[in-house]
């Protein structure tokens, strides 16, 4: 089980992957293919932070347990910009996703397997977005300085408990968050269908679970498996709004973690948090929502047509806002508001949310924002919840209210580098 014949050779090709029932509630998945990768994890355990070039190069990989040191561990990161920016490395693998009537199948290879697709070696931020504002250049760094001053730029704040320096930028609309991070180079975009779905299938598929949420257990299952899940993020804040909303988690509070997955607890006015990383991606839902970029959402109401349709874009170039031109119709989205019941095939946006047995605890076990009789028209996605949402939250809750020229204090972005 779990080997297969690769395309014009005899040379077996190892798989793995997961199955979820779509004939019953439970978030849990049942692992498939070679149980022994389920332990290994080939693909998730190749992903590890790094700086990284303008120019997509490599500068260095960072150390495996501590961030602040390079890959040899002995000698000091520098991670405030001068060496590149501070991201992690999602490599090089296969996915295939298959839909029987009663089961939706996943599967992944470092090798090719048939009816996979080729996900190709690409670069997340390992923290939140920050941006340099005299360059006007989208970034992730750790860095102090009021140059990088984060949020909405209150001045004011600096050096108070309210103080935005060290912290991702907020209050910038999609269309001029695609700039910045445009001007960094070629190939420099925010988180795109490629990167979205890449990294959210493995950690769906490592956990066997889609409750996310559930209590974070460094101890593996008898068989070796991970179990549990990242804890409840920071998405329990009290008060939040004596800011204003901005965000209050700095970046590069997990470093300490390196490449493992795992949280760090973070105290300060808004309460204590569980600060997770998982595998290098630190926050990856909870603290401010992030913009998605290759997605736009037409809202019809009943008069045009009736529908939610999700166009998506995979390349880093000829993306725009309002707009199918250019881009691929991946179907149609849920009508209703609630927790997700089901997925798109090949994207994780929600066909259902609200029906049955759909819940916190159950199903996708994150909530689907959408009204189409109030927020219709062209949309543009963010994604993950805030630092209010609770278990509302997720790495896979969608917002689809907002107009890709609007701003926020809490809707902020996650740099991508895909390559020219």
């Amino acid at each position: 089980m779990g080997l297969i014949i690769s395309r014009g050779t005899s040379r077996s090709v190892a798989w793995y992957g997961v199955e979820f029932d779509l004939m019953a509630s439970t978030p849990e998945a049942v692992r498939t293919g070679d149980l022994a990768l389920h332990i290994s994890q080939p693909i998730a355990s190749l992903m590890r932070r790094c700086t990284l070039n303008d120019n997509g190069t490599v500068n260095y990989y960072l150390g495996a347990s501590n961030s602040l040191k390079k890959e040899n561990g002995s000698t000091d990161a520098t991670l405030t910009g001068a060496d590149g920016q501070f991201m992690v490395e999602i490599p090089e693998h296969y996915f295939r996703e298959e839909f029987t009537a009663t089961k939706q199948k996943w599967a992944f290879s470092l090798s090719w397997i048939p009816g996979s697709i080729l996900i190709p070696k690409h670069y997340v931020s390992a923290g939140e977005a920050n941006m340099q504002r005299s360059t006007s250049k989208l970034s992730c760094v750790i860095n102090a300085a009021t140059d990088y001053r984060g949020g909405d730029n209150t001045s004011g704040w600096d050096g108070g408990n309210y103080s935005l320096l060290g912290r991702p930028v907020t209050s910038i609309s999609r269309t001029n968050f695609r700039t910045y991070a445009a001007n960094r180079g070629a190939g420099w975009i925010l988180e795109n269908p490629i990167a979205y779905n890449a990294w959210r299938r493995l950690l769906y598929a490592e956990y066997a679970s889609r409750n996310i949420q559930q209590a974070y257990t460094a101890t593996p299952t008898v068989e070796g498996y991970r179990q549990g899940g990242l804890g409840p993020g920071v998405t329990k804040a009290s008060g939040w709004g004596g800011n204003g909303y901005n965000p209050f988690i700095a970046i590069g509070v997990t470093d300490s973690l390196g490449n493992a997955t795992g949280y760090v607890s973070v105290s300060n006015d808004f309460g204590t948090h569980q600060v997770p990383s998982y595998r290098g991606i630190e926050n990856p839902f909870g603290h401010i929502w992030k913009w998605l970029d290759g997605y736009n959402m037409n809202i019809q109401t009943a008069g045009d047509g009736g529908k939610s349709l999700l166009y998506f874009r995979n390349e880093t170039t000829g993306l725009a806002d309002d707009t199918a031109t250019g881009y691929t119709l991946a179907g149609e989205m849920g009508r209703a508001a609630g927790y997700v019941n089901s997925m798109l095939p090949g994207h994780l946006f929600p066909t259902l949310a609200g029906g049955s047995g759909s819940g916190s605890t159950t199903l996708w076990c994150d909530y689907f924002y959408t009204d189409p009789a109030s927020y219709n028209g062209w949309k543009a996605p963010f994604v993950g919840g805030y630092a209010y949402y609770g278990a509302i939250a997720g790495p896979v809750c969608v917002h689809t209210h907002g107009a890709a020229s609007g701003t926020d204090t809490n809707i902020g972005s996650r740099l991508c580098f895909l390559g020219a």
